[in-house]
């Protein structure tokens, strides 16, 4: 089970890197906008194109880091209850009637 979510895991540190990167940026448009204000020759509108760009990218990448954790999840939660299916329907009857869900579910 876990060497099947090796590549989910792996996507989802690679889309937490991304997003975090392009978080990172933004002291760096503020930066350049300081820089270029205190020089006079600031344009607001690639100051605000930066930004809308760099939030789209924070959207984006936080956006189907949500989703791949969401069906990351959902696999292990499948695996979890079909294992313990298979596990549950190898017992007999009688034991099942006899044996408390907690003893069950750690047997």
């Amino acid at each position: 089970m876990c060497w099947d979510l090796t590549g989910e895991c792996y996507h989802m540190i690679i889309i937490a890197l991304a997003a975090s990167s392009i978080n990172l940026l933004i002291p760096k448009i503020i930066a350049r906008s300081i820089d270029s204000f205190s020089a006079n020759s600031f344009k607001a509108g690639i100051v605000i194109t930066e930004f809308l760009v760099a939030a789209s990218g924070i959207f984006i990448f936080t956006f189907l880091q949500g989703i791949l954790q969401t069906f990351t999840a959902e696999r292990v939660a499948k695996d979890l209850r079909n294992k313990l299916a298979n596990k549950i329907s190898h017992q007999s009857y009688s034991y099942i009637l006899k044996t408390s869900p907690a003893k069950l579910l750690t047997t």
